[in-house]
C-alpha cells in the first residue's frame, strides 16, 4: 500500500514538474497581451488629447482622458514605464516588460510625462507602473512647451 501512495507522489510530482514551464508561458503571453491592451489605451488617450484639443496652463481646466492600465500579478516583476526617449526632449518611450522575455518598446513623437505630488511636470523622470492602475492624462504648455501630463488617479 505504501509503495502505491509512494508512486502516486512520485507521478503527481513529475506531472506538475513537466506542465510548470507551460503554465509560466501561458502567464507571460496573457500579460505580454494585457501590457499591449495598456499601451495602446495609452497611445489612442494621448494621441486623442493632442489631435483634438490646444494645450492649457498648468491650474486651468482643460481636456484630458482617463486610462486603465492593467499590469497582471503574475508573472511576478511584470511592468510598464513611461519615460523619456533618450537624447529627445520631445519623445516618449513606453516600455512593457515581462520576466524571461525581450522588453517591447513603444514610442511616440509627443513628451508624456508625470507629475509629481506638487503637481509639477517631471521632465526626466520616469513612471513605473507595477500594479494596475487608473491614469489621468491631461494636455498641458508648460514652460511653453505643450506636454501630456499622467497622474495615477482620476483627479
Amino acid at each position: 500500500m505504501s509503495v502505491r501512495v509512494l508512486l502516486a507522489v512520485v507521478l503527481a510530482a513529475a506531472l506538475i514538474g513537466v506542465a510548470m514551464p507551460a503554465i509560466h508561458e501561458a502567464q507571460a503571453a496573457r500579460a505580454d497581451q494585457q501590457l499591449s491592451g495598456s499601451v495602446d489605451r495609452l497611445t489612442a488617450g494621448a494621441t486623442d488629447l493632442t489631435r483634438h484639443n490646444d494645450p492649457v496652463q498648468p491650474g486651468v481646466p482643460g481636456a484630458r482622458r482617463q486610462v486603465s492600465v492593467t499590469i497582471p500579478p503574475k508573472p511576478a516583476g511584470v511592468s510598464l514605464s513611461i519615460e523619456p526617449a533618450s537624447g529627445n526632449g520631445t519623445d516618449t518611450v513606453l516600455r512593457t516588460s515581462v520576466p524571461g522575455e525581450p522588453d517591447s518598446i513603444t514610442r511616440l513623437s509627443m513628451p508624456v510625462r508625470p507629475v509629481g505630488t506638487e503637481r509639477a511636470v517631471r521632465w526626466n523622470d520616469t513612471l513605473v507602473l507595477d500594479d494596475s492602475s487608473d491614469l489621468t492624462l491631461r494636455y498641458r504648455l508648460v514652460d511653453g512647451r505643450p506636454v501630456v501630463t499622467v497622474a495615477r488617479g482620476f483627479k
